[in-house]
């Protein structure tokens, strides 16, 4: 059974499981706290991860900590000591408030604020990560132009990472816009250090930032999520470019049932290398224009020969509803979508690869000079687009979809 070790005040207290007692490590802010057996004082979190072994948890008294937390010890817990707050504060001075840089690592309910750079990175190709339940706000305090400055950073992180139910929020206390540079998730892979995919990134609500989950590198085939990754849940608003960046491979990338409000765009799917992606059950309102100035449900193009899966998307708000950002376009199979748009439902400057198939959408856009351009020919009403291009042949042009 894993040892787990625990020391509070000036008393050892001891938990029984089963027929075994276990020592629990506790680490307490403002008073010194030893450790089982050895009488050392702990007054940093830091310091009492520098002595636990793989399996350890560290319990962390309610309190604000002034350090940068480095977690380089395999198989760690860190959790917070009852229900109070704890809080890993950077003071706009240190880069990071937790670095995970190895695998089998927990970190859950430790808040980080005030960093100048990302507040939680994951690198050095750490597997099995879970970051869960935690408050992260006032990141990138130094407003670099950088999307890694971000609330949550992967940097060339390793397989099976897990953000579960995490509230980042770009500025809650600092001054300054929510939209900004920064992204809330930010992940990089690529050919060179593949991560090997696996993640899941569910449940968390963000709020700023420039894409709200980005990632790089997002030309390459092994980039971002890399393979195998699903993102559902999550709710998003405010952020300054994409809600949500899946660019590069896609293997089997699944991103379903997350909300995103009151940014540029919903997805950025440009491009998908090799798929299949599959985005579905999502809904966009309220797009503003962002950092590139324009809006767009879905921002289609740059290539690639990946099908992308829309499935049962729901969009109702300014902007167009499906459009190609760059040249050259994979195939996209859209079936059960309502578009409810002021521009375009559909701007693609080439028409779809063969692959493609339109089915069983609905369309609306309330500007009565654009519907559909296509390959840059122009369609003022469904029928006329479905006569020319042979897509659609079950689609709907209402306002109220239902």
């Amino acid at each position: 059974m894993t040892n787990v070790r625990t020391v509070i005040r000036w008393q050892i207290l001891l938990l029984a499981i089963g027929m075994m007692a276990l020592p629990v490590l506790f680490c307490g802010g403002d008073y010194t706290v030893l450790r089982a057996g050895h009488g050392q004082p702990f007054k940093t979190i830091d310091e009492a991860v520098s002595f636990a072994r793989s399996g350890d948890t560290i319990l962390v008294a309610p309190g604000v900590y002034a350090e940068e937390v480095v977690l380089n010890a395999p198989g760690v817990t860190l959790a917070p000591l009852g229900r109070g707050d704890v809080w890993v504060d950077g003071g706009c001075q240190r880069e990071n408030g937790i670095r995970i840089s190895e695998s089998k690592v927990t970190v859950r309910r430790i808040n980080v604020r005030n960093t100048s750079g990302a507040a939680v990175v994951i690198h050095d190709m750490a597997t099995n990560v879970k970051v869960r339940e935690m408050t992260i706000q006032d990141y990138n305090c130094a407003e670099n132009d950088d999307q890694s400055a971000a609330g949550i950073a992967v940097r060339y992180g390793g397989s099976g990472i897990q953000l579960l139910d995490n509230q980042i929020t770009r500025r809650v206390d600092l001054p300054g816009e929510q939209r900004g540079y920064g992204d809330g998730i930010w992940f990089k892979s690529d050919s060179s250090l593949p991560s090997g995919g696996g993640h899941h990134i569910a449940g968390n609500v963000i709020v700023g930032g420039f894409d709200g989950i980005g990632g790089e590198s997002e030309s390459d085939a092994r980039g971002s999520f890399d393979k195998d990754t699903v993102i559902e849940g999550n709710q998003v608003r405010d952020c300054w470019d994409d809600g949500i960046q899946v660019e590069g491979g896609n293997v089997r990338v699944y991103v379903r049932d997350n909300t995103i409000s009151g940014c540029a765009s919903g997805f950025a799917l440009a491009p998908n290398l090799i798929g299949p992606l599959y985005v579905e059950r999502n809904w966009i309102t309220d797009l503003v224009p962002g950092y590139h100035g324009d809006r767009a449900a879905f921002k289609v193009g740059r290539g690639g020969r990946g099908l992308t899966y829309l499935r049962d998307n729901r969009v109702d708000s300014d902007g167009d509803g499906i459009k190609q950002s760059d040249p050259g376009l994979s195939p996209v199979v859209s079936s059960g979508n309502e578009l409810r748009v002021d521009g375009f439902v559909l701007a693609t400057s080439e028409p779809l690869p063969a692959a493609s198939l339109l089915l069983n959408d609905c369309f609306w856009s309330v500007s009565k000079d654009r519907f559909v351009k296509w390959g840059g020919e122009y369609y003022s009403t469904l029928a006329h687009f479905r006569e020319a291009t042979g897509f659609e042949s079950q689609g709907r042009q209402l306002e109220d979809c239902r």
